[in-house]
């Protein structure tokens, strides 16, 4: 267990300190608010126990996990029930999984998306990060063309709306950038933008930007392709590593 600070929780129960290995963990079994171990028992056989004897339990468990590494909950059910049971508990527990961890539940509520997450291009163009060539096309196209001050602001708090999704769920969205100083853009392509999750994620925007002075715009615009490439070759364009090989068969690099 790890013994940084952030990775420390005290139990509700005994208010002792707990470890876990990582702010993850620590942050999942805060909001569940888990009692440690030693509660945990005590509560489930309705008894007190000694540390002695809690720390062999945990041992014999190690032991019995290390000598038994093929075990696992789902292979009983696999010799319990027939194969079609079998898928069918399986979609229960996933659905039960993803019920408990949506909306505000899930550890990435709230939070910009991971960079290197998803399917677009990602990469990096003096020191901005983008997700698509078409947000990198109209970064390079608003600083470098039109010569407007342009701002990324899908990493940013004060940018970030609450909405709720097509089936009752509250999530959060970022736009893609602020540009001039009043005007936030979210670049999508056109076939997206109708989209039920894209309109909920828009007409809360809207209201943002009402609220605040802003004007809201959602466009599409098309990578220039030879640009781009002539960007990369020249080293100012750093895709991130998985995207190096497949840019190179895109823009017919050898």
């Amino acid at each position: 267990m790890s013994n940084n600070p952030e990775n420390i929780r005290i139990c509700p129960r005994c208010e002792g300190e707990i470890f876990h290995k990582n702010k993850y963990d620590r942050n999942k079994s805060h909001k569940k608010q888990y009692n440690c171990k030693k509660c945990a028992y005590e509560i489930k056989r309705g008894k007190p126990i000694s540390d002695v004897r809690l720390k062999a339990l945990h041992d014999g468990a190690k032991k019995w996990r290390s000598e038994n590494p093929e075990y696992s909950f789902f292979s009983e059910w696999k010799k319990k029930y027939s194969p079609e049971e079998y898928e069918i508990k399986i979609e229960e527990v996933k659905k039960k999984y993803r019920e408990c961890n949506k909306g505000a539940n899930n550890n990435m509520y709230g939070k910009p998306t991971p960079n290197g997450a998803g399917n677009g291009w990602k990469g990096w163009y003096k020191g901005f990060h983008f997700r698509s060539l078409r947000e990198l096309q109209f970064y390079i196209k608003t600083i470098e063309i039109d010569k407007i001050e342009c701002i990324n602001t899908h990493l940013k708090k004060e940018f970030r709306v609450k909405y709720i999704d097509q089936k009752g769920t509250e999530r959060t969205y970022s736009a893609d950038f602020l540009v001039g100083g009043n005007t936030i853009v979210e670049v999508k392509p056109k076939k997206l933008q109708n989209t039920l999750e894209n309109q909920c994620k828009f007409k809360a925007m809207e209201e943002f930007c009402k609220n605040n002075n802003l004007i809201f715009k959602v466009i599409d615009i098309e990578p220039d392709s030879k640009l781009i490439k002539q960007k990369f070759l020249d080293g100012e364009i750093k895709f991130t590593h998985k995207y190096i090989d497949r840019f190179k068969k895109y823009a017919g690099i050898e």
